[in-house]
């Protein structure tokens, strides 16, 4: 449906709709209406939106302009707690913020120029909650009470709990190459936990970022797992089970999934592909890739299957 504006950008007033719209054309027929937005087709009022964000709109892509003006602090920051790991300070009320690490600072610098998510996301939320604090939005109207109260919020939460929070946004997705970069990959669960666990939720799970659609066709496989943590001699064992309902459709999925997987990598499948082969694959790769992100040989064990009617069809062990 298109909605005629009969105001301007200040009042907007609905005049007329068009139910069929485009006319003349195929429509387009969307069944869920998951949100409203804004399509400003002319470009005219994008700018100020992406404005808000440090962002500046060129061509059909968005550019960083004075992103966040505090962004080579930002990163020295990030650098220092990640190379203070969870160790606190001499009063044991801070994390050890006291020694930089430069090849992490401008590591995270190049993936921004990238446009890593991660890093990008860990931007946004860093600099939107130091501007909640700052302009006392939110329940921050009622915490920060005076220069004081910020001032302490910032030394004890922004710079230390949020940034840490940013830090592991900003590692989650990142992944050694064949060169060995980053060189601080993979990370250790007793030194940068909450990254850990981040990667490893990414890994397994993968969580779906909108509604209204099927899971078949935006994921490996057409389930979310089950996920099982215990502790037992002083490790970590996480189980993790994908089900089939052996429906034929989703067993042909799953032999797909493999195949696409096999060309991203370079690797080859055999034209008569069998199930349990590619669940093998499929499991294969999942550990390759949060191999080159976290250690799994010591303070965690994982164990991967995938179970069909009748008992498992393929496990890591």
């Amino acid at each position: 449906m298109l909605l005629i504006n009969g105001g301007d950008s200040s009042n907007a007033f609905i005049t007329d709709q068009e139910t069929d719209f485009p006319s003349g054309s195929i429509p387009v027929d969307i069944p869920f209406f998951v949100a409203p937005f804004v399509l400003d087709v002319d470009k005219d009022g994008l700018d100020d939106f992406a404005g808000k964000f440090g962002l500046r709109i060129i061509g059909p892509t968005l550019q960083r302009d004075a992103l966040y003006p505090g962004l080579d602090d930002y990163f020295r920051r990030l650098g220092s707690l990640f190379r203070g790991e969870v160790s606190l300070d001499e009063e044991g009320l801070l994390y050890d913020d006291s020694r930089d690490d430069p090849y992490l600072e401008r590591f995270l610098g190049r993936k921004l120029e990238e446009n890593d998510h991660g890093v990008l996301s860990g931007i946004l939320i860093y600099r939107k909650i130091e501007e909640m604090f700052l302009m006392r939005r939110g329940k921050a109207q009622v915490a920060i009470e005076s220069s004081d109260t910020f001032d302490a919020y910032v030394k004890y939460v922004l710079r230390q709990d949020i940034a840490r929070a940013s830090l592991g946004m900003s590692l989650h997705n990142l992944k050694r190459d064949p060169s060995g970069a980053p060189l601080f990959l993979p990370l250790r669960f007793t030194k940068h936990p909450l990254a850990y666990i981040l990667i490893l939720s990414d890994g397994l799970q993968e969580y779906l970022r909108w509604e209204g659609t099927s899971i078949v066709g935006a994921t490996k496989f057409c389930c979310f797992p089950s996920i099982d943590l215990d502790f037992n001699d002083g490790r970590f064992v996480l189980k993790v089970e994908f089900f089939l309902t052996g429906e034929t459709q989703e067993e042909e999925y799953l032999k797909k999934q493999a195949r696409s997987i096999a060309v991203i990598t370079g690797q080859n499948t055999p034209d008569d592909l069998t199930l349990n082969t590619a669940g093998s694959f499929l499991l294969d790769s999942l550990l390759q890739q949060l191999n080159r992100q976290i250690d799994l040989t010591d303070e965690f064990r994982l164990k991967l299957t995938i179970r069909r009617q009748g008992g498992v069809l393929v496990s890591t062990e």
